[in-house]
This record gives structure tokens, sequence and C-alpha cells, in this order.
């Protein structure tokens, strides 16, 4: 009734089949966090929301996330669901930089979410999981590479194999 057209579900009511069904028909596009979800309850709500406008977003409940509990991989099983997939990452950007979200661009996710700060880290309740102005232009920039040039980008993150792909 707000006017908004879009909507994101957290990841702990991905689960909430009732909430699911009501939003169903009131947003156009509906975006589905998938962290604190098991495979029978993503699969229950990729049906509900068949018909509609709506990405999963792969997410790790641990904030900050250590990049060795990425598992980026889960980009492909979100996909048999719905072509529009994507990451919503909480690792930590001044030890990681958008290592995490390179990798997931070029897994094949369409959207990145990410908390974002003007202030300093230690100035916000999530700044240690935040990227600043200057992070978010760069990931803008990596969101428009073809997926051959965020290869070339993903080859030189020295801690990959942390990343499990």
């Amino acid at each position: 009734d707000l006017g908004f057209k879009e909507i994101k579900i957290a990841s702990y009511d991905c689960a909430s089949f009732p909430l699911i069904k009501d939003i169903k028909n009131k947003f156009e596009t509906i975006y589905v966090s998938t962290g604190a979800t098991h495979d029978n309850e993503i699969e229950t709500t990729a049906k509900i929301l068949n018909d509609q406008n709506f990405f999963f977003l792969h997410c790790v409940t641990i904030y900050p996330t250590p990049i060795d509990k990425l598992n980026l991989n889960r980009i492909d099983y979100l996909k048999h669901f719905t072509t529009q997939v994507g990451f919503s990452d909480h690792t930590q950007a001044n030890l990681t930089g958008l290592d995490a979200d390179i990798v997931a661009l070029w897994k094949g996710a369409n959207i990145i979410e990410r908390h974002f700060t003007i202030l300093d880290s230690s100035q916000t309740k999530d700044g240690p999981v935040s990227i600043n102005p200057k992070q978010l232009k760069t990931l803008v920039e990596y969101s428009t590479m073809k997926n051959d040039e965020l290869y070339e980008h993903v080859k030189q993150i020295h801690n990959l194999s942390l990343i499990h792909i």
C-alpha cells in the first residue's frame, strides 16, 4: 500500500511460508536471502514464487563471514530454481577487499548485496562488513564486466583456494 515495488526477505524469513504467500502478488520483484534456510525450505519458497520475478541471494549468516566459509558454489544450487541469483556479502572488506563479490559475479550472480557506510568502519555496528563509496564504485565497475574479464581478476585473488569454488 506504500507504493514499494521491491522487497527483500531476510534469511530467517525465507521459510516463513505464510509471509512469502502474503507478499507474493504485492511486489514486482522479491529478493529472498537464503543463508539460514534448509534446502527443502528453499525448494518450497521457489514453488510458491514460481510465477513471480524473484531472486535468491546466497548468504552466510556469520558476521563477519570468514572467506573460507563463503561456499560460493551454493550459487550454482540456487540457479536450479531461478536464473536470478545473487550474493549477500558479509565479509570484511578491509581484509579481503571485494574478492568474494568478484568470484560471485564470475559465478553468475546477477546482484550483489553489501552493507554500505560513509563513516569509518569503527563508527557503525555493521562497519566491519560494510564497504565505502570508493569500494562501491569499484564493485559497480566489476558488475559491468564480461565473464572473461572477471575471470582475469579471479585468477589474481591470492587467497582463492580459501573461497572453495
